[in-house]
């Protein structure tokens, strides 16, 4: 009778335990991609987004990233601070020091749900994630309430090089504007390195 009784009391103890595991499990790898709507200005030229930026470099990005969230009016806000290795500077504007190593604010930042399971990965207007050990031209513009650089208006900053960004190719096809804007940038750039 008394072995009776131990398995019902782990039968239940067993059976929070696989609950309680499968929250973890749940918590820790699943993201919801969120995508809010954001006004940005659409550059017409890399000349003009060009004269509109602070800095503008080619780099490689790096996987060392820093998520930075508040909770606003009861609505998560925040970005991500991406790490990139400094390849070749194209315009300094601020005379700003720029070592090996630069950090770039992205409009991108993971949210922590609470109690409920998983995370929200939410981006503005649909901008796509530095991909690590790819290169870009990235165009900056100082940010005063982050006290850094951010990639300007959105994707319009941020142009992959060497056609390791797979995302970002599904926004070429998907937007013309920006398309046609890449193209411009990358022979720009392609002329600036002859």
């Amino acid at each position: 009778m008394k072995s009776f009784k131990k398995k019902k009391v782990y039968i239940p103890i067993i059976f929070l335990l696989i609950i309680f595991s499968t929250y973890v499990v749940i918590d820790r790898t699943s993201i919801e991609e969120v995508h809010n709507d954001s006004t940005h200005v659409l550059f017409n030229s890399y000349e003009e987004l060009f004269d509109n930026s602070d800095i503008v470099f080619e780099v490689v990005a790096t996987n060392n990233t820093k998520n930075l969230t508040q909770e606003v009016d009861g609505y998560p806000e925040g970005y991500t601070l991406t790490s990139v290795k400094v390849n070749q500077v194209l315009k300094n504007a601020g005379n700003v020091e720029i070592g090996e190593y630069f950090e770039v604010a992205e409009p991108y930042f993971i949210w922590d749900k609470g109690i409920v399971p998983g995370k929200q990965k939410i981006t503005y207007d649909g901008y796509t994630e530095l991909q690590g050990d790819a290169s870009y031209v990235l165009f900056l513009k100082w940010g005063e309430g982050i006290n850094g650089y951010w990639i300007n208006s959105l994707e319009q900053g941020k142009h992959n090089i060497d056609g390791k960004d797979l995302k970002e190719k599904e926004v070429m096809e998907n937007k013309g504007q920006y398309r046609t804007l890449k193209n411009e940038i990358i022979e720009a750039f392609n002329e600036q390195k002859n």
